[in-house]
């Protein structure tokens, strides 16, 4: 079953539906090292991930790489990601290949502060 957004209305007696999400993703955004050339280990920064709700194709982690997980998603679905940012500095994510709104899209004037965190929630509509 899909779920749409409803716009929330302030009328006393009428109870309006929270966001219903299809997935629900844990990401966190942090440092850490990973070998890539011979030698000394690399400093990098990365994304892991942790699948909360819908079907275990939606997340998919890369072992034994920086690169962060990929997230597989079907045009209808509604989706949270809980973003949390333990990089030391503020941090934007932007959400390559999804037409998503504006406030969820990580434009720079909106960042999220080291150590706080942001839950992104949209329909794919693409």
């Amino acid at each position: 079953m899909k779920h749409t957004l409803v716009a929330a209305l302030a009328i006393t007696g009428f109870a309006v539906p929270a966001f219903a999400d299809d997935i629900v993703i844990n990401m966190t955004a942090a440092n850490s090292t990973q070998q890539i050339l011979e030698g000394a280990e690399t400093e990098t920064m990365r994304y892991t991930g942790e699948l909360v709700q819908g079907p275990e194709s939606a997340l998919t982690v890369v072992p034994g790489t920086y690169l962060g997980p990929v997230i597989s998603v079907n045009t209808g679905d509604s989706i949270r990601v809980n973003m949390q940012n333990n990089l030391g500095v503020d941090h934007t994510t932007h959400w390559h290949g999804l037409d998503v709104p504006d406030a969820a899209d990580g434009h720079p004037k909106d960042p999220i502060a080291d150590g706080d965190s942001r839950d992104y929630e949209f329909i794919v509509r693409n």
